[in-house]
């Protein structure tokens, strides 16, 4: 049996720090499976392109576009801010407006472009507040379209963020709310903080999280650790995103187109992929 060849392009863009290999499938030529199984190949930082996700750019009857987002090891998410801002900007140049309605596995949001690669996104009503049991006061849980816990701490550069976030994001409670990224947070403001997150479906810590900036700045302000509903957020790539608090919080920041390449995957008789390494 011939081996199948399948070529499609692929965009590398990154929001923050948090990278990401982006698709453009308006026309649905691929299946969510073929995704799936694709996701890990193409993130992969060492035999691959690398990210932290892969973002499909889906069409859609009632909006602009459907966002398709899996994590790195291809397991699907709900939601990703910062990826989402990515897929927006990406919109954005494609199609040379400036704003997009679009939906996603956890519902329905806005992006607008603020700037050159300055992108804006409305995201829904964090839902699911509650302090951790077992837990101090400094930690707790909030839903941004993805879990998340929120732990306050000092001295953020010298805390473990691999062991004691992975620990905590396969706690009993984690489990019990369908896994939970890890967010570690440090006061430097009335209205601002700094983050370090470990990701769920990366398994392990990432530059920025868009959605856990959100989770931060929301539980910073309920929990009264922080007294002004616009909040500074420096992320572990040390780019400053802007979490505006309000009943939809908007998360605005950089989005950053960083290049293109055509790629060509071929099938083995057992349907193994793997790339073709061949020059143009």
């Amino acid at each position: 049996m011939p081996e199948e060849i399948v070529n499609f392009s692929v965009h590398k863009f990154t929001g923050a720090g948090n990278d990401f290999v982006l698709i453009d499938d308006r026309e649905n030529r691929f299946s969510d499976d073929w995704y799936a199984t694709i996701t890990p190949l193409l993130c992969n930082r060492f035999h691959g392109i690398g990210g932290d996700g892969l973002m499909v750019l889906r069409s859609s009857d009632r909006f602009d576009f459907r966002m398709h987002y899996l994590n790195s090891d291809g397991s699907l998410a709900g939601m990703c801010g910062n990826g989402a801002r990515c897929l927006s900007e990406f919109f954005f140049l494609l199609t040379g407006t400036d704003r997009a309605r679009f939906e996603t596995r956890s519902g329905e949001y806005f992006a607008e472009r603020k700037g050159t690669a300055q992108v804006a996104l409305s995201l829904i009503k964090p839902f699911d507040f509650a302090d951790v049991p077992g837990q101090d006061s400094e930690t707790c849980y909030v839903n941004t379209g993805t879990q998340h816990l929120v732990v306050k701490v000092s001295g953020l550069d010298e805390i473990p963020v691999e062991t004691d976030g992975r620990k905590l994001r396969y706690s009993e409670f984690a489990h019990s709310k369908g896994g939970s990224n890890v967010n570690f947070i440090e006061i430097t403001g009335p209205g601002s903080l700094r983050i370090r997150t470990y990701e769920k479906g990366v398994e392990g810590e990432t530059l920025a999280c868009g959605t856990g900036t959100v989770a931060a700045a929301f539980a910073a302000f309920r929990k009264g650790w922080i007294a002004q509903p616009i909040v500074q957020v420096t992320v572990k790539s040390g780019s400053l995103l802007t979490v505006y608090l309000q009943d939809r919080p908007i998360l605005e920041g950089p989005a950053d187109y960083l290049f293109s390449s055509h790629l060509s995957l071929q099938k083995n008789s057992k349907g193994d992929l793997s790339f073709l390494h061949r020059l143009p």
